[in-house]
């Protein structure tokens, strides 16, 4: 059982130092795994790999070590479909209290947050504030500082994300949703630091913007930006590296689910611009 879409997603055609990496962040016991615990998610701790990659169908992820990890305890499991696998009741769990009880605190772990947004929103904000920018000189504590810190906060901003997205857009028809989500990135995209950075290497061609402050802004993405092999944009410039600098987050007032897509949005992204600060760190170290 595998599929090629959501986590999968991560890094195009990764080389073989990154999916070494990957096999150690992606496990029910490590920075994947630990990330569900800060949500409450009743995961079962587990080494195997999440993300597998073969030349034929590339970075997969095996729904079976999902399955494993999040849904073992639970009711749920993966059923094969027409178009793919989908989470169905397993018939063999129903009358175990242990696994409806665990099932309970799963769907609780979800929806807590849509009680208070500005809970969930300053939350989500706690987790992308604990990723440090203070990068250690030596290679296993850069490595262990990613395990430990950067990855875990990150997953667990982006599965909160996930799920917001998911329940705004719950009983909307495919031209609502569309409508919506087009209307509130016209908020979310002056402020989503990717997307900016984004519009700026286009904008470098066209000379809309400098080399000086484009390397200063952006200067630690990529092309790839999680592939360890792939170049950082000072690199590919032949600029001297940026200098890290604070990111500080914003203050939002959030009293509607709209508001908290918006908000978990904008955090997505400033934990991805911390954590290729990091990704960088770690290309230095490897290269």
């Amino acid at each position: 059982m595998y599929q090629s879409s959501g986590l999968a997603e991560i890094v195009r055609n990764p080389s073989i130092v990154t999916r070494k990496y990957l096999n150690i962040w992606f496990t029910g016991k490590r920075s994947f795994g630990m990330a569900l615990k800060m949500l409450g998610w009743p995961i079962t701790e587990d080494e195997s790999a999440l993300l597998v990659w073969s030349k034929q169908n590339g970075l997969q992820l095996d729904l079976k070590v999902e399955e494993k990890v999040m849904y073992s305890k639970t009711l749920l499991h993966y059923v094969k479909e027409k178009n793919g696998y989908a989470l169905k009741i397993n018939p063999k769990k129903l009358f175990s209290p242990k696994h409806i009880w665990y099932t309970l605190l799963a769907i609780w772990s979800q929806s807590k947050l849509l009680i208070n947004p500005q809970k969930t929103y300053d939350l989500a904000k706690s987790f992308v504030e604990k990723i440090p920018l203070d990068i250690p000189k030596d290679k296993s504590k850069i490595e262990e500082d990613i395990k430990l810190k950067v990855w875990p906060n990150l997953i667990a901003v982006d599965y909160m994300g996930e799920f917001v997205y998911s329940a705004l857009v719950n009983k909307l028809n495919e031209k609502e949703k569309t409508d919506l989500i087009n209307e509130l990135h016209k908020k979310i995209s002056p402020r989503d630091w990717y997307t900016q950075a984004i519009l700026a290497w286009s904008n470098l061609a066209e000379k809309k913007i400098t080399k000086t402050d484009f390397i200063d802004k952006y200067g630690f993405a990529a092309g790839n930006d999680y592939e360890l092999t792939s170049p950082r944009y000072y690199e590919v410039l032949h600029a001297p590296k940026p200098k890290i600098k604070d990111i500080i987050l914003e203050e939002m007032k959030i009293t509607n689910l709209s508001d908290l897509y918006v908000g978990t949005q904008y955090l997505r992204s400033e934990a991805k611009h911390k954590s290729i600060i990091w990704i960088s760190a770690l290309r230095d170290e490897i290269n």
